[in-house]
């Protein structure tokens, strides 16, 4: 919420196109006001199809301009709206909505809608961008719309297959006359012009329509769909299907393409799957640059991606209800916390059953498998750490790590030095990156050479070690 000591919160916008617009919108009333006359004194009838033309552009225009908004303010939990005619102020808090499509954006209350309208969806995106760090409601909705569940449709907006499909027509519409018309000149025999040249532009003509046909059946994607069990992309003649759990990473991709000397930014959100392949996600591509709005796709795609972060990340980390780990021999933990590493079903479970001596807890780590059951190893203050693609996993106490390689299904372990204890391991790519403290002077703290986990030298060597029954060094009782 903005508190009353905020300074000033504004978003203005340049006169110069409320200018245009309404010199644009006059010029077209001119018009139709010339056509009429044209129409009425010295009876065009011909003319009078243009007439609906003119009044329906002018009045657009009008509209536009009516809607177009100057400035917005936010003061003292007031919002004020200026457009360009008239002024309105409304409290934040009276704020139930703010709802955006493409190059409009509605601001509501309980009882009415303030609409802002804009030439370029990149401009309502900014606005709606600034209302989002002004109004709580509009935050609140996006965090909505983010965290809404799986499946997702999307259905990429069809200006660019249109206007390919139309040439493609028209090319294939002309080719063919000028190749028929070559024919029947070549025919005769008398014809003026040369029919070589007529059929051999109509065949240029021809297989430019086959090549626009081609983009069209091969190139344009119309719905895309994300569920929990796959990704799936709908070509026009066949369906393209991938494994959501072997998605890996998702990265949102800004690239900058110069079109006739103009620099577009193209947005992809980029899966990486287990198996090293990269799909790009982008709905609106192929597309024409005066349709591409940049800005619109990047918000459309960081939402995609905060949706699937949460839906097919190889790794997710969940607190569990201790309860439902209680065993007749074990007894119930105090806390779980368990990771589930998607793209090899598997889960690794923390559970923490308290001190059993000062600052001194029994933990146990259960790696388990829906078909190969589950391996339970007991520790004392005992951790692991998980790389971001779920291939490796480490379990560790003081003395003795076991490193899991999950795509290769080989088992590694190391102790530490003499006199020397694990402090703290972490995961860097392929790296495994090992703190240790001096075991008589915990402050004393020393950095290892990383220890590759692909390609393991002799730091590390095969199987559990002393752990291979289950039990690490430190396990107690």
């Amino acid at each position: 919420m903005i508190s009353n000591q905020d300074p000033l919160q504004r978003i203005a916008f340049s006169p110069w196109l409320a200018i245009l617009l309404t010199g644009a919108s006059l010029f077209l009333l001119a018009m139709a006001v010339v056509n009429g006359l044209a129409y009425w004194l010295e009876e065009a009838r011909e003319l009078l199809f243009l007439l609906p033309l003119w009044l329906g552009g002018a009045g657009w225009l009008a509209y536009l301009v009516l809607t177009l908004p100057r400035q917005l303010s936010v003061k003292n939990e007031l919002l004020t709206l200026r457009w360009w005619w008239r002024v309105r102020t409304i409290a934040v808090a009276e704020i139930t909505n703010v709802r955006h499509s493409r190059s409009h954006l509605t601001i509501y209350t309980a009882d009415k809608g303030y609409r802002c309208s804009f030439l370029s969806p990149n401009a309502a995106v900014h606005l709606l961008s600034w209302l989002e760090q002004q109004v709580p409601v509009a935050a609140a909705a996006r965090l909505t719309n983010q965290e809404q569940p799986l499946p997702i449709t999307m259905t990429p907006r069809l200006t660019a297959p249109l206007i390919t499909g139309i040439m493609a027509l028209i090319f294939a519409g002309v080719g063919g006359f000028l190749l028929w018309m070559a024919w029947q000149e070549g025919s005769r025999g008398d014809s003026a012009t040369n029919p070589l040249a007529v059929g051999a532009f109509g065949l240029l003509l021809v297989a430019l329509a086959v090549l626009f046909f081609y983009m069209l059946l091969d190139g344009y994607i119309w719905r895309i769909t994300f569920d929990t069990e796959a990704i799936t992309l709908r070509h026009t003649l066949f369906t393209e299907r991938h494994d959501a759990k072997l998605v890996t990473k998702l990265d949102l991709i800004n690239e900058a393409r110069e079109v006739k000397g103009f620099v577009h930014q193209i947005y992809k959100l980029r899966l990486s799957l287990v198996d090293g392949t990269e799909l790009d996600i982008a709905p609106n591509l192929p597309s024409f640059p005066m349709d591409y709005a940049g800005a619109v796709e990047a918000r459309l795609l960081a939402d995609l991606q905060a949706q699937l972060e949460k839906a097919y990340m190889p790794v997710v980390t969940t607190d569990l209800e201790p309860t439902a780990f209680t065993d007749a021999h074990w007894g119930t933990p105090q806390a779980a916390y368990q990771w589930q590493i998607r793209p090899f079903d598997l889960t690794v479970t923390r559970l923490d059953y308290g001190e059993h001596h000062a600052a001194a807890s029994t933990v146990h780590i259960l790696v388990g498998h829906a078909e190969a059951g589950a391996m339970r190893f007991r520790t004392t203050n005992g951790e692991t750490c998980i790389s971001s693609n779920g291939h490796y996993v480490v379990i560790y106490d003081n003395t003795l790590l076991v490193a899991f390689n999950l795509a290769n299904g080989r088992i590694y372990h190391r102790t530490s030095r003499r006199d020397w204890i694990y402090y703290r391991l972490e995961i860097v790519d392929e790296q495994l990156v090992i703190e240790e403290s001096k075991r008589t002077d915990r402050q004393q703290r020393e950095k290892r050479s990383p220890i590759s986990l692909e390609t393991p030298t002799s730091a590390l060597r095969r199987g559990f070690g002393s752990a291979e029954g289950g039990d690490f060094p430190s396990a107690y009782g």
